[in-house]
């Protein structure tokens, strides 16, 4: 059984905060177990929808893009041997190496 991955806007609990924003996250299943990843933006629900549409949040979904593409590829290169704490493992280090290096 393959893990799949897409972007999610959690709306659910106390996540809403005073300007009507909540968190996007990178939804992950495998084997009908869910887990979420904050990813570190925050959108509205009309933001969210047209995200791949509007000019202005460009810079947004470049960035989300990025982290769906290299979840995708994680999970590719773990095919069946697929655990969570090595995906968490992969995912969280490359973002790291990102951030300290600038492009």
């Amino acid at each position: 059984m393959k893990a799949r991955c897409c972007l999610w806007l959690h709306k659910y609990g106390p996540k809403k905060d005073e300007v009507g924003t909540y968190p996007v996250k990178l939804r992950v299943t495998f084997k009908r177990e869910v887990k979420y990843y904050y990813l570190g933006l925050r959108l509205t629900d009309i933001q969210f929808s047209g995200l791949f549409l509007q000019k202005q949040l460009r810079s947004q979904y470049q960035e989300l893009s990025h982290y769906l593409a290299k979840a995708e590829t994680i999970i590719a290169e773990l095919r069946e041997e697929f655990e969570w704490i090595t995906f968490e493992n992969l995912f969280f280090s490359r973002n790291k190496e990102r951030n300290n290096n600038p492009d």
